[in-house]
C-alpha cells in the first residue's frame, strides 16, 4: 500500500503589480518544525519554486502558515508566460509542448497565464532564449522575476 501525501496551503507574500496581488496561497507538504516543501509553481512570484523548503508559521491560530523565509532551494526555477492575442490555440500548444525540451512543466491559470517550473537539471537559459525569440514574434511576454512595487 502506498501512503498518500497530504498537502496544505501556505501563504507567500508577493508584490505582483501586474495582477494587483500581494499574497498567494500555494500547496506545500508539511515536514515538521514549521518547515514546508512547496508543491506547486507560484503564479505571482518567481522567487519561490516547486520543491523549495520554506519556514512558515501562522500569524494567528486557525490561519494558514505564512512563509517567513526560504530555508533550502530545490534548484528549480520559476518562469511566467503570458500569451498575447496573436497566439492561436495551435501556437500555444506548440510552444507549451516544447517546454519539455528544457525539462520544464507548466500549470495553466486562465488560458493566458502559465506558471512554468524548470527542473534543477533543466536548461533555464536555453528556455529563456527560446521564450525571447517567441516574444520577439509577438506571441507572448514572459518574466523570470516579479518586480517589487515602485516606492
Amino acid at each position: 500500500m502506498v501512503d498518500k501525501e497530504e498537502f496544505e496551503k501556505v501563504i507567500l507574500e508577493v508584490n505582483d503589480d501586474l495582477y494587483g496581488v500581494t499574497g498567494e496561497r500555494v500547496w506545500a507538504k508539511a515536514l515538521g518544525d514549521d518547515l514546508y516543501e512547496i508543491r506547486n509553481t507560484p503564479w505571482h512570484t518567481c522567487d519561490v519554486s516547486w520543491g523549495d523548503v520554506v519556514r512558515a508559521v501562522p500569524e494567528k491560530e486557525n490561519q494558514w502558515p505564512k512563509v517567513l523565509e526560504v530555508v533550502r532551494r530545490s534548484g528549480n526555477r520559476t518562469v511566467h508566460i503570458f500569451f498575447l492575442k496573436a497566439a492561436t490555440d495551435t501556437d500555444k500548444a506548440e510552444i507549451l509542448g516544447k517546454l519539455k525540451t528544457w525539462k520544464a512543466n507548466y500549470e495553466n491559470a486562465d488560458g493566458k497565464l502559465y506558471a512554468v517550473d524548470v527542473a534543477a537539471d533543466g536548461d533555464f537559459d536555453g528556455l529563456c532564449q527560446y521564450l525571447h525569440e517567441v516574444e520577439d514574434a509577438g506571441m507572448l511576454d514572459y518574466r523570470t522575476g516579479v518586480s517589487p512595487p515602485a516606492v
